[in-house]
């Protein structure tokens, strides 16, 4: 009932499709594209995609986003990374140097504010900003290894989590990233899960409060995915330190 993996395959072959119908003749006059990723995207795609699947896709070519990159024109590209300043630097360097003139923004989750700003501020600046067609929040911050099982790729999180020399800032970002893994996972999903957790002021409660707040946001949205979700179906997450 809650297979995650094909879920999320679907969801990222639809972003490969540049998000148009399969079939159409708007699907067809994009269907050769570049990927580009960062290594963090590169995780998520690799179970899911292999070289052969990702050119039936229509992807002729990927690159690192921190890779040197020659101009390529009359091609589509995809972006898939993270919502980082550095990415978002590096997006409006390409758009800069005119590497590419069809760009597709996906992010693997909800991009801040602040970011979106600099990448409008820098784009307008160059006078760049027609390159990018789309931007797009994935909410597929997460790796799934088999159709029931994931993971958020944090690494040492059980170490960092208990480490009473963490700073308050590495805390709330590791915190933060939990989150945004949990959420990406229920997205996809399309389900709202019931949340239990320990009421013992740990990371775990945290969490628990930051993601109902997330799914409050999320569910207030006009056009909420997930706002016509079938209530009798809901999946329990338990959160525990």
């Amino acid at each position: 009932m809650f297979a995650i993996r094909p879920k999320q395959r679907a969801a990222l072959s639809r972003m490969l499709g540049l998000s148009e119908t399969r079939g159409t003749d708007e699907y067809w006059e994009k269907v050769w594209k570049i990927l580009i990723f960062d290594d963090y995207c590169q995780k998520i795609l690799s179970p899911l995609f292999s070289v052969t699947s990702l050119h039936n896709e229509g992807v002729t070519l990927t690159l690192p986003i921190d890779s040197p990159r020659q101009v390529v024109n009359d091609v589509s590209v995809v972006y898939f990374v993270r919502p980082t300043e550095e990415n978002i630097r590096l997006i409006c360097q390409d758009c800069n140097n005119h590497i590419y003139d069809s760009i597709y923004l996906n992010f693997s989750t909800s991009v801040p504010t602040r970011l979106l700003e600099i990448l409008a501020e820098e784009t307008a600046h160059t006078n760049t900003s027609s390159r990018i067609k789309k931007v797009f929040d994935q909410y597929s911050s997460f790796i799934s290894l088999e159709d029931e099982l994931f993971t958020t790729n944090q690494k040492n999180s059980y170490l960092n989590f208990h480490n009473p020399n963490i700073s308050d800032s590495d805390a709330m970002k590791h915190i933060e990233d939990t989150v945004n893994s949990l959420f990406s996972v229920f997205v996809t999903l399309g389900k709202i899960p019931i949340i239990r957790c320990p009421s013992t002021g740990e990371a775990s409660q945290m969490i628990a409060e930051q993601l109902d707040h997330k799914f409050r946001q999320h569910l207030s949205a006009i056009g909420s995915s997930m706002s016509d979700s079938n209530s009798f179906q809901r999946p329990v997450l338990i959160l525990l330190d």
